[in-house]
């Protein structure tokens, strides 16, 4: 609750900020960016760290912090004709509220917000057009240009960012028409000529934010790389334990144990290698990954449900009166989390193999009834887990 409340508290306060900055009010966009920023700070600390608090930062704070970036970039450049990098982003102004060391914002937050305030300079272009300002049109399209210079050589793959920087190529295009119809206009209303003292320097040097971005895209490309690796290894969960649930239906339990064992240690490697999950945490959180742990948890609870039918066989043929007997009744239908051999398994994995479980319960039923076995246990025990 504490993370979504102050999503929208920050969301809220961006957004009047960014109708500040429209009519011209930068103290009162200062002062909303310095409330929406001591809303975030005041967050427990592992929640302002971007990998904190089991992914409650990403979502809509996520999303708010982005907001966040483009208002306080949007003012630093209105400020010092540059946009700010990311450590001053929640260090700049006065604040009431002292950041802590976990406190950052993520790249993607970062490069987001820097994409959106690019847009909101295309927009300031256009009004400042009206008035024939050719020089401020011509910095923002300058800081424009170099933005989508650094952003080049981002490999960005689908989703909200390759959408954003798609956007930002037709926001260059619409400030370098805009300098284009300006010249278009009468000498009478075209000012002159900049003299030397108003003239941009040309620099060999870099701005500050070109090479921050030029440090996030070495880390996009090895999160990247490292996310390629989880995707690949993770199939070979998912093989194994998908063959582990086809041998436990043909009656091979020895097999489906050594394939569930293997699918395991596979996983359980994946999680402990030292250059995927523990340097890069939000790979935890790939589908890929999440999927094949899930595919894992059907197949180990799909083993157990089996050993309390009778050792992984089929359902024995019994009367239906019959009564289990004391082992049968030692052994849970449901295996509980901690017994599957994976503590890292999450709640949400766990239950998503244990949906998957009904069905593979069906499945021994009807493959009983065919063989007119006396299918009315594993029917009971399938519907148990249904309630369950």
């Amino acid at each position: 609750h504490a993370a979504g409340d102050a999503a929208r508290e920050v969301a809220r306060l961006c957004r009047r900020a960014m109708l500040e900055l429209h009519v011209g009010d930068l103290a009162s966009a200062r002062e909303s960016r310095r409330l929406a920023r001591d809303a975030f700070l005041a967050l427990p600390p592992t929640i302002q760290a971007p990998e904190g608090c089991a992914g409650l930062r990403h979502g809509a704070l996520s999303g708010a912090l982005e907001a966040y970036v483009t208002v306080a970039a949007s003012i630093a450049f209105f400020d010092t004709g540059e946009f700010p990098i990311p450590t001053d982003l929640l260090a700049e102004g006065t604040p009431t509220t002292t950041p802590t060391s976990a406190a950052a914002l993520d790249d993607a937050e970062y490069v987001g917000g820097l994409l959106a305030a690019a847009q909101e300079l295309s927009r300031y272009s256009v009004r400042r057009a009206t008035r024939q300002d050719v020089r401020s049109v011509s910095l923002c399209e300058r800081s424009v240009e170099a933005l989508n210079g650094a952003l080049l050589d981002f490999d960005f793959r689908n989703g909200p960012l390759r959408k954003k920087y798609d956007g930002l190529k037709y926001a260059l295009r619409r400030l370098v028409d805009l300098l284009y119809e300006m010249s278009l206009v009468a000498e009478s209303t075209t000012p002159p000529p900049p003299s030397d003292d108003e003239t941009p320097t040309t620099t060999t040097e870099s701005p500050a934010y070109v090479e921050a971005l030029a440090a996030i895209r070495a880390r996009f490309e090895a999160f990247d790389e490292a996310r390629e690796k989880v995707i690949k290894r993770s199939r070979d969960v998912q093989k194994h334990s998908k063959q582990a649930i086809f041998a436990a239906h043909r009656g091979d339990t020895a097999k489906a144990r050594a394939l569930e064992q293997l699918a395991r240690k596979d996983a359980a490697a994946i999680l402990a290698d030292p250059d995927l999950m523990p340097q890069w945490p939000v790979l935890r959180r790939t589908g890929a990954f999440s999927a094949c742990l899930e595919e894992f948890a059907e197949a180990a609870l799909f083993n157990r449900w089996l050993a309390a039918l009778g050792g992984g066989a089929p359902p024995p043929q019994t009367s239906e009166d019959a009564v289990p007997s004391a082992a049968e009744e030692a052994l849970p239908l449901i295996a509980p989390p901690a017994s599957l051999g994976l503590p890292e398994l999450s709640a949400e994995e766990y239950l998503g193999g244990l949906a998957d479980l009904t069905g593979e319960v069906g499945r021994v039923a009807v493959a009983a009834a065919t063989k007119r076995d006396n299918a009315r246990r594993a029917a009971q025990q399938g519907e148990e887990c249904l309630q369950a």
